[in-house]
């Protein structure tokens, strides 16, 4: 029987729910096995977040990237999801999560001091609790996610 590693929650997730890329830094933070504060330090909180800045980071990380299969959550790595708004107009709402098997690692969790769920308990307690925090008017309808990627840990443990 292979061996399973506890699954790492970064003690200061709730330290910084007001960066604006809390769900990538937190995300990032679980599959480094680091402080969230070691990733905000690299990722300014007033940047956007476009994919070739992720991508950045995750090589800063010591990470080798592939690619996942369009649409599929990465066995080991990050995916980045999009809220499919209910009148079927295209506005960029997107939220980063941490995937390890058929866990969830999201900064949302546990009341926001993060921590790794099941794919269910994810689709059924975390995923709505972000969905009322939209607008009436704005609320998804469902996601999709648009972008994985296939992590592979250059070194082990103590990545910084």
């Amino acid at each position: 029987m292979k061996k399973r590693l506890p699954l790492y929650v970064p003690p200061d997730v709730r330290s910084y729910l007001w960066h604006k890329n809390f769900c990538v830094i937190t995300a990032v933070a679980a599959l480094a096995v680091v402080k969230v504060v070691t990733v905000a330090k690299k990722f300014p909180p007033a940047s956007s977040c476009p994919n070739s800045l992720i991508v950045k980071l995750l090589v800063e990380l010591n990470f080798a990237i592939a690619g996942a299969p369009y649409g599929e959550f990465p066995s080991f790595g990050l995916s980045i999801i999009r809220f499919n708004p209910p009148d079927g107009r295209r506005y960029r709402t997107e939220h980063v999560i941490a995937v390890c098997g058929k866990r969830i690692f999201d900064g949302a969790a546990n009341n926001n001091n993060g921590g790794w769920v099941s794919r269910l308990q994810w689709e059924t307690t975390v995923l709505p609790r972000i969905v009322d925090g939209f607008p009436a008017k704005r609320r998804p309808i469902g996601y999709s996610i648009t972008r994985s990627f296939e992590l592979m840990p250059r070194r082990q443990r103590g990545i910084f």
